[in-house]
């Protein structure tokens, strides 16, 4: 692909775009025949048309447009869908087929389990709260067996006789 190489813009000529020409065109024209007082174009909006006549368009607005309106339409269909009774029975039949294939798979894997000579989970939580409570009574024992005066040197016995005189 051939690359075009800048050129000074010619006397006369604008480097605007045809459409920013035309806007700029308008805003002198609008400015030489205004009178004090009146009401014109401002320089804001102008500005404003300019940019959004530069800016590239946006290739993601169209997506994120026929999304939001795809959230509503889902939005609105599910607002109606969800009042009806048959969409309570049918979410009531789906969380009681889920309730029974847990406790289906529950059994299962306690038997599988079982047969391989390991501990299900149950079994090893009520090991894990036995120990808690075995740690906890031997906390309590070491408690009242430890004196806190036997951590210090006692004194020796008090020396009532006195050496002989040499």
């Amino acid at each position: 692909m051939a690359t075009r190489r800048w050129r000074r813009p010619q006397p006369g000529r604008s480097r605007l775009p045809p459409r920013a020409r035309r806007v700029s065109t308008i805003r002198n024209q609008t400015r030489r025949h205004a009178r004090p007082g009146d009401r014109c174009l401002d320089d804001l909006h102008l500005h404003a048309d300019y940019a959004a006549m530069t800016t590239p368009p946006d290739p993601a607005a169209f997506f994120r447009q026929m999304l939001g309106e795809w959230e509503k339409m889902a939005n609105g269909f599910g607002g109606e869908a969800m009042k009806s009774e048959e969409w309570a029975r049918a979410m009531h039949g789906a969380s009681a087929a889920t309730t029974n294939m847990q406790a289906t798979l529950k059994g299962v894997m306690e038997r599988a389990l079982a047969a391989a000579n390991m501990p299900s989970r149950t079994e090893l939580e009520d090991v894990s709260a036995r120990l808690a409570r075995i740690e906890a009574s031997l906390a309590r024992i070491e408690a009242a067996t430890t004196d806190p005066d036997a951590a210090a040197p006692r004194p020796g016995p008090a020396r009532t006789r006195k050496p002989p005189a040499a």
